[in-house]
């Protein structure tokens, strides 16, 4: 797939600050505008959103076009920021709310793309698929994020609730591997009977499962002194988007794409699924849909050409 290089201006609402208009003090010094930023996230199959991913099968993944029920899907965004015609990348300054987290001059966020309300296998989701927040004012012409936590919040206490978002108990890895930068789980349809969502995935010595899990986050993970980690395998994901306008586009999680190499009705060992493990069969299927692959040892070795990190496969732009 040729890589998009469409740098589409970003021309966002300048919303004029009182201060910032000259009306707040008598000093007659201006501070800058800013603009406000809002970003949607959607889950999809291709380019075809899915407006309530947890009520239907989802059809025609992994190596076997199988159907599929949703489980989960939720995953952490840091650093959110737009690119301006000079290449300069801007940070965008979050909005306060319980699914933003700002400090140690990172951000973070957590995208829930499930249904609010209980359906099909899901659980109910918290509703929060955008991200709002505000830059200097400006021309912008792309947009960028890292895919899950940075280290300086990965090992947070997630007892914590100053700790929103990072004190979801869902989303912790464990204390010393930090939190799971995605989870996507998904329940295939059984291959021998039509209509059910139980007991789809085949297993060598062992009896069928039903959730194929793709868990996201660090391996490695020691804890040499309290307090201090250190993760030799870092698995977030720098995923820039050459050309980008929110008010008429959003970014779009395609589930084919994130699937496309997965055979959803075997477990061939480990974990049912990937848990980023550099010695699962699954996950050594998958890892270049993450734009990387596992060394001898186990490391990430990135490629930094992966479409995954152009936002061109599994993370696109798609039309509001």
């Amino acid at each position: 797939m040729p890589r998009s290089i469409a740098h589409a201006a970003i021309a966002l609402a300048t919303t004029c600050l009182i201060a910032a208009c000259g009306g707040g003090g008598d000093s007659g010094v201006e501070t800058p505008t800013v603009q406000t930023v809002s970003v949607d996230f959607t889950a999809a199959l291709g380019t075809s959103a899915l407006a309530s991913p947890c009520a239907a099968p989802l059809s025609a993944l992994g190596t076997g076009a199988v159907n599929a029920r949703l489980q989960d899907l939720r995953f952490y965004v840091s650093n959110l920021h737009l690119t301006n015609a000079a290449g300069v990348d801007v940070k965008v300054k979050l909005s306060t709310n319980v699914n933003h987290l700002t400090r140690n001059g990172d951000t973070v966020a957590l995208i829930d793309l499930r249904d609010t309300t209980a359906k099909g296998d899901c659980l109910a989701g918290n509703g929060h698929v955008t991200i709002t927040g505000s830059v200097p004012s400006g021309t912008y012409t792309a947009m960028g994020f890292t895919l899950g936590v940075p280290e300086s919040l990965n090992h947070v206490d997630p007892a914590d609730a100053a700790n929103a978002p990072l004190d979801n108990t869902d989303m912790g890895w464990d204390w010393t591997g930090g939190k799971k930068h995605l989870q996507l789980e998904v329940n295939p349809e059984n291959a021998t009977t039509a209509g059910s969502y139980t007991g789809g995935i085949a297993q060598t010595g062992a009896a069928a499962a039903t959730t194929f899990f793709v868990h996201l986050g660090n391996t490695g993970c020691t804890e040499p002194t309290p307090g201090a980690y250190q993760c030799s395998n870092i698995n977030t994901r720098n995923i820039h988007f050459h050309g980008f306008d929110p008010r008429t586009q959003r970014v779009a999680v395609d589930l084919r794409a994130l699937l496309v190499s997965s055979d959803l009705r075997q477990n061939r060992g480990e974990a049912v699924g990937c848990m980023a493990s550099p010695t699962d069969p699954e996950c050594q299927d998958m890892w270049s849909v993450f734009g990387a692959t596992f060394s001898a040892t186990g490391a990430n070795v990135i490629d930094p050409t992966n479409e995954f990190l152009h936002g061109e496969t599994v993370f696109k732009a798609i039309a509001r």
